[in-house]
């Protein structure tokens, strides 16, 4: 059962803290029309990684909470989806400054990362209560 949850979340964020940085690299050898810069995608695999170890954190203990307390697979991954856009705009907001206004050009590093985390809480399948309830029981 926790495994489930664990697995999940998991999943979730590995998705994004690959691909994103990939997603990027390709955008900006697009938008500067020249080769990736092969430096680019390590270095916010590591400081992507790192940053949000505690959005990992708590998207795990948010989720392990709501998947006990709904109803259903669906309101779960609407609430996650929620969290997730907050979880993943508040290092940027941190790093612009406390503000809402880009003046960092931050908004191309938080559209891949938002997108990617949307996509792995609707792409990968949460044992829906009924389920978790059924493998408790068999104990």
């Amino acid at each position: 059962m926790k495994t489930s949850v664990l697995f999940y979340v998991l999943s979730v964020w590995l998705t994004s803290v690959i691909l994103s940085p990939v997603i990027v690299s390709l955008y900006m050898s697009w938008a500067e029309n020249s080769p990736p810069d092969a430096e680019l995608v390590p270095l916010m695999l590591m400081w992507g990684g790192a940053l949000s170890v505690p959005s990992l954190l708590i998207l795990g203990m948010l989720c392990h909470y709501l998947v006990h307390r709904k109803n259903n697979v669906k309101d779960v991954k609407i609430w996650l989806t929620i969290i997730g856009i907050v979880l993943t705009y508040a290092p940027f907001w941190v790093l612009n400054a406390f503000s809402f206004a880009d003046n960092s050009g931050a908004t191309v590093l938080f559209w891949p990362y938002g997108v990617t985390i949307v996509a792995g809480i609707w792409f990968y399948k949460l044992k829906g209560v009924g389920e978790l309830r059924t493998d408790e029981a068999r104990g």
